[in-house]
């Protein structure tokens, strides 16, 4: 862990300023990365809303259809 954190310890002005940069790159890309994973977050839900919807409606069809079904058999049974 030592040896880890002196290999990273700069020693003069330029490999300070060219570590900085090279942190500063690395959080530019983990801002992007977090930004495009947040977009991907939002279209998911948007998605899954979609599909609750369109299940929500295929369960109410489903619904109807069994009603349908209870009725024609009374009306089958009463005509006889």
């Amino acid at each position: 862990m030592i040896t880890e954190v002196q290999s990273e310890v700069v020693h003069s002005p330029k490999e300070y300023q060219s570590r900085l940069d090279e942190i500063e790159k690395q959080y530019k890309l983990k801002e992007e990365e977090r930004s495009t994973m947040q977009e991907a977050i939002q279209e998911k839900k948007q998605s899954i809303k979609q599909i609750e919807e369109k299940l929500n409606f295929v369960q109410k069809i489903s619904d109807d259809f069994h009603i349908l079904a209870d009725i024609y058999k009374e009306q089958k049974y009463f005509h006889f």
